[in-house]
């Protein structure tokens, strides 16, 4: 700076003049060295964002994966257990004639009754070891759901079991059970049809909070 002045002086400029190189030339070495920084600071804060996006990306990536995980098991468990559920309400339903025939004819009929009751236990198994064995990997309430249902169709197998040996069955009391099965049957489909619509789309944290 003082070797500018010099030569600046010794050529008769004057004082305005001097201060207004001095404050040019400052300037820009201030610009200069502002524009350095901001390209190092601008560097650096892009290198940070995109250190940050992946960070996000891959957590993203991950939630999603556990997301569709989860989806696809607990799809599939519904799936299974209602299907199991619909051949345990038919079998049900069948066993008007369980243990229910004239003596006159009570050999064959005992044979086909025996097959319809071996059916229903088949299939009532069948059902529980999938709605209690996949318990803790679906909804609580679709669980109770499927549990009131069992004890439903446990409750009409139970009727026609009492009424054996050609006792009078009262069909009034047999449409009660009836209803209450397709009733709750109709309840859960509904719900689950819900459910499993709303869980089409991968939830936001906000919604997992």
């Amino acid at each position: 700076m003082d070797t500018i002045l010099s030569v600046l002086t010794s050529g008769g400029v004057t004082a305005v003049t001097i201060v207004a190189a001095c404050k040019w030339i400052t300037k820009r070495i201030i610009d200069g060295a502002i524009s350095s920084y901001n390209e190092r600071n601008l560097a650096n804060y892009n290198s940070i964002l995109e250190r940050q996006n992946k960070i996000i990306e891959s957590d993203l990536n991950f939630k999603r994966h556990i997301w569709e995980s989860q989806y696809n098991t607990e799809f599939e468990n519904y799936l299974n257990i209602w299907a199991a559920l619909q051949e345990y309400i038919e079998a049900t339903l069948h066993l008007k004639n369980l243990d229910n025939a004239p003596a006159y004819d009570y050999g064959k009929q005992e044979e086909k009754n025996n097959l319809q009751k071996e059916k229903w236990e088949k299939s009532e198994c069948s059902f529980e070891s999938l709605f209690i064995g996949k318990a803790p990997f679906y909804q609580k309430r679709h669980y109770e759901k499927f549990a009131e249902l069992d004890v439903a169709c446990k409750e009409l197998y139970e009727y026609y079991k009492g009424k054996r040996f050609n006792v009078q069955v009262d069909e009034m009391a047999v449409k009660k059970y009836t209803e209450n099965i397709l009733a709750l049957n109709d309840e859960i489909l509904d719900e689950l049809r819900t459910y499993l619509q709303s869980l089409k789309s991968l939830p936001t944290e906000k919604s997992n909070n």
